[in-house]
């Protein structure tokens, strides 16, 4: 039913051990729960980043020596470039116990807003909701055809499936249709008046005649 994501048991403490890991292409991770001990393991950085492109929000991950475990994406660190995944976590869940996880947010359609000249602004991507493992799915999608301009959807106006829930303010925007922003282009100043400087010499010739 869950997609399964095969690692290796950890026992590496120490920074150098953890380097030379990394350097092999392995990425140290840590699965924790409540009232379960934590345990360290290691996978294929090339595995972890193909598997995490398809899977869903809830998952097993099985340790070798420790079993399998249904699990959440709790964090992924990268180094400071941004490009190499430094470390993992997974929370263990359990299937009869409601979690929570955070969703994306798809829109489909045309908002009818849009041929009265108006331009769609996805505001919220993702949103967080509660419910059972078996329920939950790869992401919320709402039609916004009725959304006028001037208009606005909310998360309370999104329906959820059967057995979600949100676990956040209802009242956050979502998506809004409003008139196009125009830019007014201020005249270019006029050049200021001055008066030119007359030499001293001039003012006391002029004096003197």
């Amino acid at each position: 039913m869950y997609e399964l994501l095969k690692t290796e048991f950890r026992d590496h403490k120490f920074k150098a051990p953890l380097r030379k890991m990394r350097t092999e292409g392995w990425v140290p991770g840590v699965l924790y729960g409540k009232g379960f001990a934590s345990v360290n393991f290691m996978v294929k950085s090339m595995d972890f980043r193909k598997f995490n492109e398809h899977s869903g929000k809830v998952f097993e991950v099985e340790v070798k020596g420790y079993g399998k475990h249904l699990v959440t994406l709790d964090s992924i660190q990268y180094d400071h470039m941004g490009d190499f995944i430094q470390h993992i976590a997974f929370h263990k869940i359990a299937e009869n116990e409601k979690t929570v996880v955070s969703l994306p947010i798809h829109l489909v359609g045309e908002a009818a807003g849009i041929k009265a000249g108006g331009m769609v602004q996805h505001v919220l991507h993702e949103a967080e909701v509660k419910g059972f493992p078996k329920d939950f799915v790869e992401f919320i999608e709402f039609d916004v055809s009725n959304l006028e301009l001037h208009g606005h959807f909310c998360l309370k106006d999104i329906p959820l499936p059967k057995g979600l829930e949100w676990h956040e303010d209802i009242n956050s925007n979502v998506v809004s249709c409003h008139p196009p922003r125009v830019v007014v282009e201020e005249a270019p100043a006029a050049p200021e008046a001055f008066e030119m400087e007359v030499p001293v010499a001039m003012e006391e010739k002029k004096e003197a005649a």
